[in-house]
């Protein structure tokens, strides 16, 4: 009976650790160094609508003439695992870009 149980705590330690992997995955936040079409006017504090283009490229002014390309840090809350167009909201901070996964597209 001992080995039946040692066996039981291990596949739920298994689980426990699954879970746990994928729960910081989804929503850990991470910063990372990316290009950003960055549009002329962003307000501190303004959410705007952000795609990633590419692996390394954050565009916040897909419908702008008017964009700059810069690089900069950007705080990410969502997985990071690239997924061409996935959209991001990302809110202008007073120094910073943080975006979060939108997770309904």
């Amino acid at each position: 009976m001992p080995v039946v149980k040692h066996v039981f705590a291990m596949y739920g330690l298994i689980l426990v650790g699954g879970f746990l992997v994928f729960a910081v995955d989804q929503n850990w936040p991470s910063t990372r160094r990316v290009m950003v079409a960055y549009p002329a006017h962003w307000e501190q504090g303004e959410y705007r609508n952000c795609h990633m283009i590419a692996s390394d490229t954050l565009d916040c002014a897909y419908d702008e003439d008017t964009a700059r390309m810069l690089v900069m840090d950007v705080k990410f809350i969502g997985s990071m695992k690239f997924t061409p167009y996935q959209p991001w909201t990302c809110q202008h901070g007073e120094d910073s870009l943080t975006c979060k996964k939108n997770i309904w597209n």
